[in-house]
C-alpha cells in the first residue's frame, strides 16, 4: 500500500517538481527492485533476458494489439483530432528518438518494478491470480496521476492490467517490456502521447 499506491498518489501534489525527473526516478527505482530481487534470490534470470516461448507470446501480443490499436486509431480521430500524428509530422526527428528509446529507457524499466518486483514481492498475498493482476493494473495505473489528467490513469490501468496478464501467463520480464513499449510507442504516434509528456503536466 505504501511503496505502491500511497507514495504515487503523494507525487500528483509534487508534479510539478517531479516533471522532468520522472524518467531518472524510474530508473532509480528500477535498480533498487532489480538488486532487491537479485540479493533476494527470488529473480530467475531468464526472465529478464529471454523467453522460451518468444515467437507464440509475440503473436499473443500482437492478436492483442492489433485490433485495439485500430479501435484507439479510430478514437483519436474523433477525439483528439488535432493531436492525431501531430508528433511525427511536427517533430519526426524527436519522435524517432522516442520510438527508439522509449522501450528501453521507459518500458522495460518500469516492468522490472511494476511485474518482476511487485509478483515476486507481493505475489503471496493474493490468492486468486485474478485478485493480484487487477490490483497491479489499478497500482501502475495510479502512478501514471501525476500527470494531471484523467485520461493518463484511465489508459494505464488498462495497460497495466494486460502487462500483469501478460506477465502473470509468460513468467518473462522480456516479453512484457515489448508489450509495453510497442503500446508506448503507439501512444506517442497517434497523438495519446501528450496525455503522458512531461511537459504537458497540469
Amino acid at each position: 500500500m505504501l511503496f505502491f499506491f500511497v507514495i504515487p498518489l503523494s507525487f500528483f501534489f509534487i508534479r510539478f517538481q517531479l516533471a522532468f525527473f520522472i524518467v531518472p526516478l524510474v530508473f532509480f527505482l528500477a535498480l533498487i527492485c532489480y538488486f532487491y530481487l537479485r540479493c533476494s534470490r527470488q529473480l530467475v534470470q531468464m526472465q529478464l533476458w529471454t523467453d522460451e516461448h518468444f515467437r507464440e507470446d509475440l503473436k499473443k501480443v500482437f492478436i492483442t494489439f492489433i485490433p485495439l490499436a485500430a479501435i484507439m486509431t479510430l478514437a483519436a480521430l474523433f477525439i483528439i483530432p488535432e493531436l492525431f500524428l501531430a508528433f511525427p509530422k511536427s517533430k519526426p526527428e524527436i519522435w524517432l528518438l522516442v520510438m527508439l528509446a522509449y522501450p528501453l529507457l521507459a518500458a522495460y524499466p518500469q516492468e522490472i518494478i511494476f511485474r518482476a518486483f511487485f509478483f515476486h514481492r507481493y505475489g503471496d498475498l493474493f490468492p486468486r491470480r485474478q485478485t493480484l493482476i487487477i490490483v497491479n493494473g489499478l497500482s501502475f495505473g495510479l502512478a501514471h496521476i501525476l500527470y494531471g489528467n484523467w485520461l493518463a490513469p484511465v489508459l494505464s490501468t488498462f495497460g497495466g492490467v494486460l502487462f500483469a496478464f501478460r506477465y502473470n501467463q509468460s513468467r518473462s520480464i522480456l516479453i512484457t517490456a515489448i508489450e509495453h513499449g510497442l503500446w508506448g510507442n503507439f501512444l506517442f504516434t497517434v497523438g495519446y502521447g501528450w496525455f503522458f509528456y512531461s511537459g504537458a503536466i497540469q
